[in-house]
């Protein structure tokens, strides 16, 4: 059983326990992992992903694309479990091999343009409707640093996602290169109470 599937299983004995209280009748339906994504999103775990292909994008017209039209946001990788099945599904189950890299939501942390970036705190950003940016120094792939010149002197400051073959890693390089993205949403537990009375 993995952490999250863990985590998961906690909320659910505690919604249990305060229906239990309350004296409710309930029932708790969880989706499986190959339905209930939007369409157009492929499940994997416990999230679901739009692999956007068909227009690429700056990071910041990215954020947006995620947000206004998939009500998502860019890609997350805050977990090694989440890494380990985007492997998998890159390596064996992408339909479209020619694509090799996406845009994460990744970013180096406010640093001056001096910064040596190998030693700079990386940071996933989210943006959607519903929330503020969430920052985390989670980054569970070793990303595989270019420290050539900057270009314009802009810093390579976007995460990357990279794969070829065998592997997939996170590259840093500019933010305003346009390239295919993943917006990520997380699938829903539904929660069903039925009040007796």
């Amino acid at each position: 059983m993995n952490e999250e599937t863990k985590e998961l299983q906690e909320k659910i004995k505690g919604l249990e326990k305060k229906i239990k209280q309350k004296k409710w009748i309930y029932e708790v339906c969880l989706h499986d992992s190959k339905t209930k994504c939007p369409r157009g999103f492929d499940g994997i775990g416990h999230s679901c992903y739009k692999f956007v292909t068909h227009r690429n994008k700056s990071r910041e017209e990215a954020v947006k694309y995620c947000r206004r039209k998939c009500d998502s946001h860019l890609l997350v990788i805050n977990k090694e479990g989440e890494r380990n099945r985007l492997h998998d599904y890159l390596i064996n189950g992408f339909k479209q091999p020619y694509i090799t890299e996406f845009l994460t939501s990744g970013m180096i942390k406010n640093q001056p343009i001096s910064a040596d970036i190998t030693r700079a705190p990386w940071v996933w950003k989210i943006h959607t409707k519903r929330t503020k940016p969430i920052h985390t120094d989670v980054i569970p792939i070793v990303p595989k640093w270019d420290v050539s010149p900057k270009i314009n002197n802009n810093l390579k400051n976007c995460l990357i996602l990279k794969w070829n073959s065998s592997t997939v890693f996170l590259e840093n390089d500019h933010c305003k290169i346009e390239r295919p993205f993943i917006c990520e949403l997380r699938r829903k537990v539904h929660v069903i109470v039925n009040d007796p009375e």
